[in-house]
């Protein structure tokens, strides 16, 4: 049997917002790109802060690559 390779949530919500990028406008290009996705601003916090500063910096380590 074929092994089928299924996308998982992160992957999904990546390619729908590339997608969408493709139909927006932005006054910098920074902003164009997420680090985290919270359900509500109730989330921000000390620790979901933490976590998008580290997602920022791979994508920034790896840009640099």
């Amino acid at each position: 049997m074929k092994k089928v390779n299924y996308l998982n949530n992160k992957d999904i919500l990546a390619e729908i917002h590339k997608s969408k990028n493709t139909f927006c406008s932005y006054t910098d290009n920074s902003y164009a790109d997420y680090d985290i996705i919270l359900p509500s601003i109730e989330k921000v916090n000390i620790r979901t802060i933490a976590e998008a500063k580290k997602e920022q910096s791979k994508k920034t380590n790896t840009k640099n690559l």
